[in-house]
């Protein structure tokens, strides 16, 4: 049978719409990766998602205005550990579906997407590659439900033309979540300052936020960060949002400042009256098991000094103390695990490590060497980068890693030490810290210890309560440089959580 060809044409306009509204959509891709904070100048994940698509019945363009349905998608990867060798990163992306020109999208966050390999780096790819498999279905699944809520919408436009001019009339929802406020709404602080930091979400969209009456800027997902100065007494704080549509809201708290805050506001910054418990982690190496690595003579002794000192004169509890005499590798890491569980975040760290040290020039790597490292190879050595990690996984209020080692002082890698002026005890033990102290920058170090010695003997000679580690390196450091080649140094562990605050040896009654 022949049919006519205006039948022909005739049948095809009448399934065209119908077919248009549930595939061949054209979709739009805008993304973003970074593996450790690098941009990629080769997508993973993106060209995945361009290859899988068309299979979906979906036609990909280039522009971001050209299509029917824009997908973005924001790739970061962040570290992990390294144990034997083999690293390991996170990945977390971001996806969101939208229609062009809306700024409500639909999103879709993933995160700790696990990966490995032999590299931080190389980990971080691995993540993003196995990412693939739960976020591209994810995204085919939205993109689903968007053009299907989308074309609903369409049809109740066409059915309704009254709502044409319809507008939300619900204002903007705020969400405070520092400083933590009480059922009155007032917070308390004995700091000159506050973060405020919050959330402001609104279906239609945000179109400001005001903090009294100063503009805040909001990220993509309303998230913001607001610091404000404090002055004596009690600060009103109002916060104000308004939507696309012009809908209001507004929020109103309080701050006290005050040197002693009532009890209904928060509790004393006194490290003595803090509660939080001091711990410690001492290891001293003087035996090598490989004959190709010289062993020492005084680090182990070195430990038992500090120890005597720490439990004699300062609030150090022995049952709260890990010694590790000669320890290898997986000795030391399990011990990180084992006091990790056991601190609380109102609790103190003291770190101390007394053993080889090395500094790889070339890769531009700092190691500790456990009585189990081999010279011929790195296999159970520490890398710096290992121990800042596990610093930063310890719950602690104040961690204060004091090490005594050659090139001990590349575990600050490009910060620069300390020079300013101390600020009052309870405002440095108010704010959390990450501090290290070394015997030395990137040189070697004699096995008799100098810096050791004079540590040692300005903790017993104190007569402070309180004494803060700043306070404690600066009385004597310009001894440790009148009385050895070494130049000692203070300052931040990079990328671990300080806040500004320090570590507090607090005296023993006598």
């Amino acid at each position: 049978m022949i049919i006519p060809q205006k039948i022909v044409l005739a049948s095809l306009l009448l399934v065209l719409p119908f077919s248009s509204a549930n595939c061949q959509k054209v979709v739009s891709i805008i993304s973003e990766e970074k593996n450790l904070g690098e941009k990629l100048e080769i997508p993973v994940l993106t060209p995945a998602l361009k290859e899988a698509l068309p299979d979906e019945g979906y036609i990909i363009t280039g522009g971001t205005d050209e299509g029917d349905v824009i997908v973005g998608l924001k790739v970061s990867t962040r570290r992990g550990s390294e144990s034997m060798g083999i690293y390991t990163s996170f990945a977390d992306i971001l996806a969101s579906v939208k229609t062009p020109g809306s700024q409500k999208a639909d999103e879709k966050t993933f995160t700790g997407i696990k990966g490995a390999g032999l590299g931080f780096d190389h980990a971080g790819i691995d993540a993003i590659q196995k990412s693939a498999e739960k976020v591209i279905p994810e995204i085919i699944r939205m993109l689903k439900e968007h053009l299907e809520k989308q074309t609903k919408e369409n049809v109740v436009s066409a059915d309704k033309p009254s709502e044409k001019n319809f507008r939300d009339l619900t204002p903007p929802a705020i969400t405070i979540i520092s400083p933590v406020l009480n059922r009155n709404n007032y917070a308390s602080t004995r700091n000159p300052g506050i973060i405020i930091e919050g959330s402001v979400h609104d279906e239609s969209g945000i179109s400001d936020l005001f903090i009294n009456d100063l503009p805040v800027e909001l990220n993509e997902n309303g998230h913001f960060v607001f610091r404000m100065d404090l002055d004596k007494g009690i600060t009103r704080v109002s916060l104000a949002a308004g939507d696309v549509f012009k809908n209001k809201t507004e929020m109103l708290f309080s701050v006290l400042r005050s040197d002693t805050p009532e009890a209904d506001f928060g509790e004393s910054s006194d490290p003595g009256n803090s509660g939080g418990k001091y711990f410690a982690l001492l290891i001293g190496i003087n035996d090598y098991k490989d004959p190709g690595i010289v062993s020492l003579d005084n680090p182990v002794s070195d430990a038992e000094g500090l120890y005597t000192t720490i439990t004699t004169f300062y609030s150090f509890d022995p049952e709260n103390i890990i010694f590790l005499k000669n320890p290898g590798r997986s000795e030391i890491i399990i011990a990180f695990d084992e006091i990790s569980k056991k601190i609380t975040r109102d609790d103190n760290l003291l770190i101390f490590y007394a053993g080889h040290g090395l500094w790889d020039n070339k890769k531009k790597l700092g190691y500790w060497l456990p009585a189990d490292a081999g010279r011929s190879n790195t296999a159970f050595w520490i890398y710096n980068s290992t121990i800042q990690d596990l610093i930063k996984s310890i719950p602690s209020k104040h961690t204060l890693l004091i090490a005594d080692a050659c090139f001990s002082g590349s575990i600050f890698k490009t910060r620069k030490a300390f020079s300013d002026a101390p600020q009052s005890i309870e405002k440095l033990y108010e704010l959390p810290s990450r501090k290290a102290m070394t015997s030395g920058m990137m040189t070697e170090v004699p096995d008799k210890s100098v810096f050791l010695e004079y540590l040692n003997r300005r903790l017993r000679e104190n007569t402070e309560t309180y004494l803060s580690s700043q306070d404690l390196f600066t009385s004597f450091r310009e001894a440790v440089l009148n009385n050895s080649p070494n130049t000692p140094q203070y300052g931040i562990i990079q990328d671990t959580g300080d806040e500004g605050g320090d570590f507090i040896f607090v005296r023993k009654s006598r």
